[in-house]
């Protein structure tokens, strides 16, 4: 599965009655004026489970297409752009690169009502895969760079967008997770950078362009950041729309150096 470019949602949770079954997407309406109602002490909890952490058990879950939303709204959620660009330059001075294919899954976290308007809280996490022949196929700059058929994986990179929505166009980014795991050991994880944002129609007035966006700088392989709290739903359906994160890492191994480019996002 691969995309480009990208977008996703928002809200919070609480209360009683909670069903272990899945609230289907049409029963959340479609009226924007019910857009992104908050949590609170009065709201019925209908649906809850514990959001999976597990990164090897989710990978399995996008290896065998398994997952909350339907393979077309998996789709519309998960237009991404993942690329590995070696460090070297051919003699035009561009720099060799590789898209790397992604898989995908998703989780349905909470169902909430408050004052009759139902809220889904979800994950979509996506993987990417750099393998020896994507890294040996950026090597080189202008001639032959060896054999690119060994597709051993060195680096698996993850990324996860948590979202809340009130209805099917009302969605709110509430933070973002991921990270990158070593499965060659000759190769190392350098500088990372994290930038997570929303762009977009605003969802309660209906008017008007919001846009917020923040960057980090992860110290570790992994990353997870809440958004603030100030930051407004987007209707995804306007053209407008941009929701989700990039994140970028530097890769080496000796004196070779890539940088791998992950963008999730959903976007009109």
């Amino acid at each position: 599965m691969k995309k480009i470019v990208s977008a996703l949602l928002v809200s919070l949770v609480a209360s009683s009655v909670i069903s272990t079954s899945p609230i289907n997407a049409t029963e959340l309406g479609d009226s924007s004026s019910n857009c992104l109602k908050p949590k609170t002490i009065n709201s019925e909890v209908l649906y809850k489970k514990e959001q999976t952490k597990d990164i090897n058990k989710l990978y399995k879950m996008a290896e065998n297409e398994e997952g909350f939303l339907s393979a077309n709204e998996l789709e519309e959620f998960t237009n991404e752009e993942v690329t590995l660009t070696g460090d070297k330059k051919t003699s035009d001075g561009s720099k060799a690169e590789a898209q790397i294919e992604t898989l995908a899954t998703s989780e349905l976290i909470e169902v909430y009502e408050t004052d009759g308007v139902k809220t889904e809280v979800f994950a979509v996490t996506e993987f990417a895969e750099v393998k020896e022949e994507d890294l040996i196929s950026t090597l080189a700059a202008d001639s032959d760079s060896g054999t690119k058929t060994d597709s051993s994986v060195s680096v698996r990179a993850y990324s996860t967008n948590n979202f809340s929505r009130t209805n099917n166009s009302c969605i709110d980014l509430t933070s973002v997770t991921g990270g990158w795991t070593r499965l060659d050991t000759s190769v190392s994880i350098g500088t990372k950078s994290v930038n997570y944002g929303a762009t977009g129609r605003n969802c309660g007035t209906g008017s008007g362009v919001t846009q917020n966006s923040k960057v980090q700088y992860p110290s570790g392989t992994t990353y997870s950041y809440a958004v603030p709290s100030n930051w407004v739903g987007v209707n995804i359906d306007a053209d407008v729309t941009v929701v989700g994160h990039k994140s970028v890492a530097t890769l080496t191994r000796g004196s070779s150096k890539w940088s791998l480019s992950f963008v999730n996002n959903v976007t009109n």
